[in-house]
């Protein structure tokens, strides 16, 4: 047959002996049952059963998944301020729902009552008829500088908010930053729950209201904080 992949050969019997047995042979030289097909591995060792394989090889062929984290969302305002001044009116979570739109206030937990490395707060969120608390533990506290934190609901990540001063000749620059850290399968659960659909552009609308209002306050001579 053309197409025949295998062939027996055998010696002559013997007087008075056994016949030897016949040996399968493939074209590549490869020996085994007589299947009708045999796929060759010509770039690799052969690997025996229960055999141990180097961790080297098994790093070759491995199939790497990347995660993509979504680009921060910033916005920047000067504002005609100094720093120190900005810093303390960001820095009091108490006072976040007088500029931002989303955001109702916050409280600080464990007897706290400023910000500090690790402090922790819950802070009250509204979007319409939606309303829902989250706690946000600090990671940055630099008066006059840098003040963020992250917020999660449970065990899961869900943000991290910051905002920077770079002084300015006519004050003070304020850049506020959200990137979002929810798994894929959080933020259906976070649409349900928040009304949001696009929390990227919600977002970037809300910084630049909560910005206009704190220019609004700071330069208005009211109470720093």
């Amino acid at each position: 047959r053309p197409y025949r992949k295998y062939q027996r050969t055998a010696t002559a019997i013997p007087s008075g002996g056994e016949p030897e047995p016949c040996e399968p042979r493939t074209t590549n030289g490869w020996k085994g049952p007589g299947r009708r097909h045999r796929p060759s591995l010509p770039d690799h060792e052969p690997v025996r059963a229960n055999a141990t394989v180097p961790r080297e090889s098994l790093a070759s062929a491995r199939t790497v998944t990347v995660l993509l984290m979504t680009e921060p969302v910033n916005v920047s305002r000067e504002i005609s301020a100094s720093p120190e001044q900005l810093y303390a009116m960001v820095s009091d979570v108490t006072r976040m729902g007088e500029w931002s739109p989303e955001n109702e206030g916050g409280e600080w937990l464990g007897g706290l009552t400023a910000a500090q490395v690790g402090a922790r707060f819950r802070a009250t969120n509204r979007v319409g008829k939606k309303s829902w608390k989250m706690v946000a533990t600090v990671i940055d506290a630099e008066p006059g500088r840098r003040f963020s934190f992250r917020v999660s609901a449970g065990p899961v990540k869900v943000s991290e908010w910051g905002y920077t001063f770079d002084p300015t000749p006519n004050g003070c620059r304020v850049t506020e930053s959200w990137t979002d850290l929810r798994p894929g399968w959080f933020k259906p659960l976070a649409r349900l729950s928040t009304g949001v659909s696009d929390r990227a552009t919600h977002n970037r609308s809300g910084m630049e209201q909560t910005l206009e209002h704190l220019a609004a306050v700071a330069e208005s001579g009211a109470r720093p904080g």
